[in-house]
């Protein structure tokens, strides 16, 4: 239900016009602060000329009719951009202007400003914060209980990835996989969430969406007390081909002290078999050779074999020479690994 303090005088309600107006420039303040994201993509004047009405509208200059057509003209350049920062951004833009119309669409601007920032890597927290102490104290309250019953923080977001149905846990990592570098954010809070599910799952996006952000907190998850976590932050750090580019660290370093230190079995094969597809390394044939000689676990020797067989393979003929071939391969599996998302974790 519509909350009445929203709605103006002459349409019989308590706002009075400075406080509708005053709500229309803070709006416009919220988009403006984002607009650059927009830029980046698009040289579309839309959403910019959509702050400067909403502004001049504000200052009694301009019909809300006016308004509204230059509302559905920021959505529209919304619907055109690709970039999700973009997106919100000219939608941040489109309720600001729409304010004029309906003094609720101040909140919207915020909201999907918040989207913008956080789509671009950015944590929307500290923007909240900063935007709801610039309103005039007596509106405060409302705009304040408004945006926050419609934005979904982190924890909320969390909620999907933990949930009993695999179902709802494979649509709420779909729609992480799908906002690409935007949610590495989430990624990094949600790996050290309380639950192991959505650990997991997090760390299990770092594999496809990681960056240097993610260096730390996959280090955490490699001594996660949840092996199912351990085993997915295992492949994510193995796994270099699935990223943009590879993670600034010893992968090999990382990978030897699960296959040595590990209590799970499984861990401990997820890193033997992704030490074999690492670019020549002669501590990995060490390690490999060991665990074949020493292991009773028929399961790791096996891998343990396999990957040594393919560590000889990438093996340079000449000292100097390219791993011409591992570097091939590392090339096909981005080429043909990258494009979907991870299933959802703890089936």
């Amino acid at each position: 239900m519509r909350d009445r303090r929203f709605v103006a005088v002459h349409r019989g309600g308590p706002l009075k016009p400075a406080d509708h107006a005053a709500l229309a420039r803070w709006a416009a303040d919220c988009a403006e602060r984002v607009l650059p994201l927009f830029g980046r993509h698009s040289s579309d004047a839309r959403p910019r000329q959509a702050i400067a009405i909403a502004r001049a509208w504000a200052d009694g200059e301009l019909k809300t009719g006016v308004a509204m057509k230059a509302a559905v003209a920021a959505h529209a350049a919304a619907r055109e951009a690709e970039d999700p920062a973009a997106v919100a951004a000219a939608r941040a833009a489109g309720h600001a202007v729409a304010t004029a119309h309906a003094a609720d669409h101040s909140m919207g601007s915020l909201l999907y400003a918040l989207k913008a920032l956080e789509a671009s890597g950015v944590p929307g927290e500290p923007e909240l914060e900063s935007r709801l102490v610039k309103l005039p104290a007596h509106l405060r309250p409302q705009v304040s209980a408004g945006v926050a019953a419609r934005w979904k923080r982190p924890d909320d977001r969390f909620r999907d990835l933990d949930s009993d149905a695999w179902t709802v846990r494979e649509r709420a990592v779909r729609r992480l996989f799908n906002q690409a570098v935007g949610a590495v954010t989430t990624l990094v809070t949600g790996a050290g969430h309380r639950s192991p599910r959505v650990r997991a799952a997090c760390v299990e996006l770092m594999d496809h969406l990681g960056d240097e952000r993610c260096c730390e907190p996959l280090r955490a998850a490699l001594r996660d007390a949840s092996p199912l976590v351990r085993r997915h932050a295992v492949h994510a750090v193995g796994c270099q081909r699935c990223k943009v580019r590879p993670l600034p660290f010893d992968v090999v370093e990382l990978l030897i002290e699960r296959v040595e230190s590990d209590s799970s079995p499984r861990v401990r094969r997820v890193a033997v078999h992704q030490l074999g597809l690492q670019a020549w390394d002669p501590r990995v044939a060490s390690v490999l050779t060991r665990v074949i000689a020493e292991s009773d676990d028929p399961g790791l020797v096996s891998r343990a074999e396999h990957a040594l067989e393919e560590q000889r393979r990438r093996r340079p003929t000449r000292p100097g020479d390219d791993n011409v071939s591992g570097a091939s391969d590392a090339r096909h599996g981005a080429a043909g690994h990258r494009g979907n998302p991870p299933a959802a974790s703890g089936r």
